[in-house]
């Protein structure tokens, strides 16, 4: 099974990376993301990150 997210594609044993625009409100950011697709069918995982923004 192809996994698909926004614009990104990854084919069974392959993996892309890309970003994906965030509507904020007021701005629009990109956020960096990697799909990794197996081989194999089985059981998936995700795994997110972030990072509290820094004070001025």
């Amino acid at each position: 099974m192809t996994l698909t997210i926004g614009a990104l594609r990854a084919e069974p044993g392959r993996k892309t990376r890309g970003s994906l625009s965030a509507d904020l409100g007021t701005t629009t950011v990109e956020v960096p993301l990697i799909l990794v697709n197996g081989s194999r069918p089985g059981p998936r995982v995700v795994i997110t990150g972030g990072v509290h923004g820094g004070g001025r």
